[in-house]
């Protein structure tokens, strides 16, 4: 609503381009991160406080979500 970043992604014909996906909290500083490949995560998926922190890891294996990995 306020016009700051939410999240930065590349599409290419309506598909999620490979490359790194990050969404933002609203003070601009990175939300969460991961990279795609094939329209799928191909890393694990890194989240982070508002002040950058990191708070949890979603774990992927092949594309798919296996499990929550909390950090504090």
């Amino acid at each position: 609503d306020d016009g700051s970043l939410y999240w930065k992604l590349k599409y290419t014909m309506g598909e999620k381009a490979d490359g790194l996906f990050k969404m933002y909290h609203q003070n601009g500083n990175v939300k969460s991160e991961v990279m795609y490949k094939d329209n799928k995560p191909s890393t694990n998926w890194v989240y982070f406080d508002d002040k950058g922190n990191k708070e949890r890891i979603d774990i992927y294996k092949n594309g798919k979500f296996i499990y929550e990995k909390h950090l504090n």
